[in-house]
């Protein structure tokens, strides 16, 4: 049975599938700046009533920080329930973790400790989820990470006493499965506090969310909490279309002093230094720049930088002139006469060409306004691309360019103002799709869609 529209979202690719139902991704058919996409759960006919009523409810308990959201429900073509939720598309830590063999410790911190708050948070709320594994572990776009996977989770008695939890098999399932998660995190960290905390879980016997507590004060002692980075070890940043390493704050970290090319800058040179050698824009127009410099100049480079700093920082001047501002995208008449010609077109394919074009002078420019006119404001386009940039600002690398021409680029589904547009498979690891919508401005990238 082929599904293309359900409960007013277009489907557009299967994502995920189990003994129990399918997800796809899935796109409103309206047209509304707060259209975002969503994940639909298309129950298999073999899936009781009470089982689906049973997820629902565990799902609406769990509401809060770090648990998939259900969004709405609908009903699919055989009459069963369908859930539409909240997409998560950056992966699950299961991917990550065959990926990436080795993690950071502030990175252990960021997957862990939230999972562990939002499980404290279930059990107080009557939930045992049954299915802690990191694959049930999803990452949202902003790289928090989400617990998902709720079919299997059992219904208890809401803000049960104490006595009671420590004799209730499906929560000392939960506690157990959070153990072996906290352990396969933790042995991919190279560190001595995270090999003391993994002897600590061997020797203790998880019992109640006391243990939750102590397992949370033990994370932190490892590190700060830091950005989980999401590309795999062996696929460098320049593959990745949108910024996978992403930056999320979901516990609570220590200030931190400002940092100039990756060393800690104590607070009172940092109130002498240019704000613009603090936010990255003159480290990464130099360091580009550098790259290209044969070994043998990099010790007088050196010595010219070091003293470029030192008379930038104890040498009075105007400041204005001192550092000078960031190049803007250069233009000229005729290719502004093209991007505005295919962008306000009726052609989404000859729309796409331009933008991805335009995109690339925004982001190696490291100019966030010039992404105005490439992509939709409040959009999850956006959001990634403003990230990229503020990363690459902060050190990060330079993705390679995007470069398409007419004949790549295919309209796949075209619904009014809103279109699908694939882009071939361009030397990339994945095909990719732009999801593009038309305003009065003409029209922009609204998403980016890996298959």
């Amino acid at each position: 049975m082929v599904i293309e529209s359900l409960g007013g979202y277009r489907l557009i690719r299967k994502i995920g599938e189990g003994s129990r139902a399918e997800v796809f991704l899935a796109h409103p058919h309206r047209v509304a700046a707060d259209a975002i996409p969503a994940a639909i759960k298309i129950f298999r006919g073999g899936v009781t009533d009470t089982s689906i009523t049973l997820e629902i409810e565990a799902l609406s308990r769990a509401a809060g920080e770090h648990t998939l959201e259900l969004l709405d429900l609908t009903t699919a073509p055989n009459g069963a329930p369908a859930l539409i939720l909240s997409r998560c598309a950056s992966g699950s830590v299961g991917k990550l973790i065959r990926q990436r063999p080795h993690l950071r410790p502030g990175e252990a911190i960021t997957i862990l400790v939230p999972i562990v708050r939002a499980l404290q948070r279930l059990h107080d709320a009557g939930v045992a989820h049954g299915g802690i594994r990191p694959d049930a572990v999803l990452f949202d776009t902003v790289g928090a990470p989400t617990l998902a996977c709720f079919g299997h989770a059992q219904l208890l008695s809401p803000r049960m006493p104490a006595a009671g939890r420590e004799v209730e098999p499906a929560l000392a399932v939960d506690l157990g499965a959070m153990k072996h998660l906290a352990m396969t995190i933790l042995d991919r960290v190279s560190d001595d506090a995270a090999v003391d905390a993994l002897t600590w879980l061997r020797n203790i016997e998880p019992a109640d969310n006391e243990w939750l507590d102590a397992l949370s004060e033990r994370l932190f002692r490892l590190d700060e909490p830091s950005a989980v980075d999401l590309r795999p070890e062996t696929v460098t940043p320049a593959h990745v279309l949108s910024p996978r390493m992403l930056r999320s704050e979901p516990v609570a970290s220590m200030p931190q002093a400002a940092v100039f090319a990756g060393l800690v800058v104590p607070d009172f040179i940092a109130r002498l230094l240019p704000a613009q050698i603090l936010d990255g824009t003159l480290v990464v127009r130099v360091r580009g720049e550098l790259s290209r410099v044969r070994p043998r100049f990099w010790i007088v480079g050196g010595a010219i930088i070091a003293s470029l700093l030192v008379a930038l920082v104890f040498v009075p001047q105007d400041r204005s002139a001192a550092v000078p501002p960031a190049p803007q995208p250069a233009s000229t008449s005729s290719s502004e006469s093209s991007i505005l010609s295919a962008t306000e077109g009726d052609d989404p394919a000859a729309a796409a060409v331009e933008l991805l074009a335009a995109r690339d002078v925004c982001i190696r420019s490291l100019s966030v306004l010039c992404l105005d006119g490439v992509v939709q404001s409040d959009s999850a386009a956006s959001g990634a691309d403003r990230a990229l940039v503020r990363g690459i600002q902060g050190g990060g690398e330079l993705p390679k360019p995007w470069r398409v021409s007419a004949g790549q680029v295919v309209v796949e589904e075209r619904l009014g103002d809103t279109a699908i547009v694939g882009l071939g498979d361009m030397a990339y690891d994945e095909p990719a799709s732009l999801l593009l919508m038309k305003s009065k401005v003409g029209w922009r990238i609204r998403d980016y869609f890996m298959q």
